[in-house]
């Protein structure tokens, strides 16, 4: 881990954007212990968690999303897309710069994850895979939507940088955005962008039928950070 760490440190010096997922397990990654997943409590990414999508009858239809839970059959956990999402402290990497403000897992533990989209099976997209249908779901879904974003907004900054030349504003190049865990973190905290790009998911816990049974703790979203969704929702999404 410590290797790949100084690997990941290296990338995201020459711009990369490292996108992990929080895993399918809720706060059980093991669906044994109250746990994280590796690479997603790695403080170089930025790390995807799930939530459930539900859609509020009314005109116009009215999204809205909970954290998404586990099932409670035995077996939920350790099947694919059912333990709910991955989320809890780190006991490796100490809480990064970004999450000083307000450290869900205190100084001493990375706090995962920092985002979520719709990840609930249930919930979530049918793709296509050389002409047929397939659904998908779990933050395995979420975290290649979100690198999606990144994209988008590189292909958009490099067409900023062919407008205005080598430089976007004559200090940095337009792209690779890099890492943009500070600027989210410092944006969520303090809301100063004129639009504001997220929302807050309140409502809805990671447990499962392991954290249930053996009575282990869960986390449950609320109001502002928790460990259970990260900071907020992307308004982009629909986490």
């Amino acid at each position: 881990m410590d290797t790949q760490h100084e690997i990941f440190g290296a990338m995201v010096a020459q711009g990369w954007t490292l996108i992990a997922i929080s895993g399918d397990h809720g706060s059980t990654s093991d669906c044994q212990t109250v746990s994280v997943a590796w690479p997603g409590d790695d403080p170089y990414m930025l790390t995807v968690g799930g939530t459930k999508l539900r859609l509020k009858e009314g005109t116009p239809l009215e999204p809205t999303e909970v954290a998404w839970t586990g099932g409670t059959a035995s077996g939920s956990c350790s099947t694919n897309n059912d333990g709910g999402s991955g989320g809890g402290c780190s006991k490796v990497f100490a809480a990064p710069d970004y999450q000083q403000q307000n450290p869900a897992c205190g100084a001493s533990s990375r706090s995962v994850p920092d985002l979520a989209l719709n990840a609930d099976p249930n919930t979530s997209q049918t793709v296509y895979v050389q002409g047929l249908s397939k659904d998908v779901g779990g933050t395995s879904i979420a975290g290649p939507e979100m690198a999606g974003f990144f994209a988008q907004e590189n292909a958009y900054l490099l067409y900023i940088g062919a407008v205005m030349g080598a430089d976007c504003n004559g200090l940095t190049p337009c792209a690779p955005l890099g890492q943009p865990n500070q600027v989210i973190y410092d944006e969520g905290f303090n809301a100063f962008a004129p639009h504001y790009p997220f929302y807050d998911i309140t409502m809805g816990c990671n447990s499962n039928d392991v954290t249930i049974a053996n009575e282990l703790s869960a986390y449950c979203a609320a109001t502002g950070y928790d460990l259970a969704k990260g900071r907020c929702e992307t308004q982009g999404s629909t986490p």
